[in-house]
């Protein structure tokens, strides 16, 4: 009887994950992510054989950037003609022209394959916060969005695409850091890395800075609170992060610094006479995307 018993308990050992999911949901889950991530390859190609490939004046400047780096140019630090907006598209581009020649379709190829990962890590963050179901919900309506986002998942616009994979890896790093000890480094390291990196690709990153470091904040110090981390620790983690986010956006510290931060020009108001138009596209052209 106890033999049995015995017995019992070590099938449910050799069939049950660590983290409680049984071993036979794993091949199932490669199996759906498999499908929903070339379904979302389909969906988005259609849309680019609907435009017949065609590429628009911003994609042509990305196009442009990636053949001169590919030519043996210096990369430039910025899209051309700004002081923002960082060239890790135009490198990817240039690698992607060196592999497979230059053509429009190997351009829009760089943001297609990004947005194919965004579909994927968001399925990760998903299950992390809080299960595989919600895992897959995320990955569905990132796969199957409205027509906007599918469109700007092919658009090599200049790396908003890119933008939306480093926060939400970003996010997936700062998920497992809140569940491992305060101590870590790791993963703040890695978090302010990806997040220096938005900032020179992007500045819209800000909203992923500005959520992750408000509770990246209020976690340390709740811990430093219940003296799991002393002051020295709260420091060294400090340094951490800000030596991993200045490391990143390096390129676009050492332009500006160089030029007088031309770059800030960008956080300038809009003219007072421009606000209308500025209200009536929240409401005609944004709100009914995010909706």
């Amino acid at each position: 009887m106890s033999g049995g018993r015995r017995g019992s308990a070590r099938v449910v050992e050799l069939n049950v994950h660590p983290e409680g999911e049984p071993r036979a949901m794993f091949p199932r889950e490669g199996v759906f992510l498999t499908i929903v991530f070339v379904a979302a390859m389909i969906l988005r190609l259609d849309f680019m054989r609907a435009g017949g490939f065609v590429i628009d004046s911003d994609e042509a400047i990305v196009g442009l950037m990636a053949k001169h780096i590919l030519e043996g140019a210096s990369i430039p630090v910025f899209y051309y003609g700004q002081h923002y907006m960082g060239s890790l598209e135009p490198l990817c581009v240039a690698f992607a022209f060196a592999i497979f020649g230059i053509s429009s379709f190997t351009l829009q190829l760089v943001p297609l394959l990004f947005s194919g990962l965004f579909v994927l890590l968001m399925y990760r963050l998903g299950k992390e916060v809080a299960g595989p179901v919600v895992g897959r919900v995320a990955a569905l309506l990132c796969a199957f969005p409205p027509a906007a986002l599918v469109v700007w998942s092919f658009k090599a616009r200049g790396g908003f695409i890119e933008l939306l994979v480093i926060g939400a890896l970003s996010m997936l790093f700062a998920v497992r850091w809140f569940r491992k000890g305060p101590t870590d480094l790791k993963y703040p390291a890695l978090i302010w890395l990806l997040l220096g990196i938005g900032w020179w690709v992007n500045n819209q990153i800000i909203f992923f800075i500005g959520s992750i470091g408000v509770f990246g904040a209020l976690r340390v110090l709740n811990a430093w609170r219940k003296t799991q981390l002393s002051a020295k620790q709260v420091g060294a983690l400090g340094g951490v992060c800000c030596a991993s986010f200045f490391i990143g956006s390096s390129p676009y510290w050492v332009y500006n610094v160089a030029r007088g931060f031309p770059s800030l020009g960008m956080f300038g108001f809009a003219p007072f006479n421009e606000l209308a138009r500025y209200v009536e596209g929240l409401f005609t052209t944004a709100l009914p995307i995010i909706l």
